[in-house]
């Protein structure tokens, strides 16, 4: 954004790229947190934690919501962090009741992590959707400013002729003022829409030559 600039004229951020890596957003503090504590806790009863968190694209053609994206966050339950974590433990016997008691502190670190990455990906996914929704509105927005301020020019044409009252001209530019004042609070919505995209990726999207090595990155972790 270029400072000074009247808010309708900035340019819009470049183009969300399609197959946003959702490794992106393991930069995310309250994810970083969340896992740091699984793992700390999940230590403690000798259990390994790896491949935790769920590698899709966030984003599909054109930029919007992935397939991928939605299916996660209508149903949490379909990826499964703690799903094979917390199986039998080696030497059960031993101290019983202290492992016990750990492995019920992992169970409930492991929900949290959970819990934490759904909600994250559902704020990337509503970002996406708001950032789409408020394009096409603005763009219909555009298209009434410049209608309006067309009627606008008619009205101070036909009235510098005598044609038509000071009245009506007045009407014109009374709606001309609002259509663009409608189109500032689209495009100011619409600004907000990317930054929470950018909050939620923890940081943005990497350029194409980035995402290209982190999707490698993700499937040589897939393979190991």
């Amino acid at each position: 954004m270029v400072l000074g600039n009247k808010l309708n004229d900035q340019n819009l951020p470049p183009d969300i790229p399609v197959g946003i890596p959702s490794m992106l957003m393991e930069r995310r503090p309250d994810i970083i947190q969340a896992e740091y504590l699984a793992h700390a806790q999940t230590a403690k009863i000798g259990v390994a934690v790896a491949q935790r968190f769920p590698a899709i694209s966030v984003t599909g053609l054109l930029g919007v919501a992935s397939n991928d994206i939605s299916a996660l966050t209508a149903n949490g339950m379909a990826w499964n962090a703690g799903a094979s974590l917390l199986g039998p433990l080696f030497e059960f016997g031993k101290n019983k009741k202290r492992v016990e008691v750990e492995r019920h502190k992992a169970e409930q670190a492991l929900y949290e992590y959970e819990r934490i990455v759904i909600t994250a990906f559902r704020e990337v996914e509503d970002a996406l959707v708001e950032i789409e929704t408020f394009k096409d509105e603005r763009q219909a927005r555009q298209d009434h400013v410049t209608a309006a301020l067309n009627a606008q020019r008619l009205s101070k044409e036909r009235y510098d002729k005598g044609v038509t009252s000071f009245l009506e001209l007045l009407e014109s530019q009374r709606q001309a003022f609002e259509a663009e004042l409608r189109l500032s609070e689209t495009t100011q919505k619409l600004f907000n829409g990317y930054v929470k995209l950018y909050k939620a990726l923890g940081g943005g999207w990497l350029s194409e030559e980035e995402m290209q090595a982190a999707q490698e990155e993700a499937n040589q972790n897939q393979q190991q």
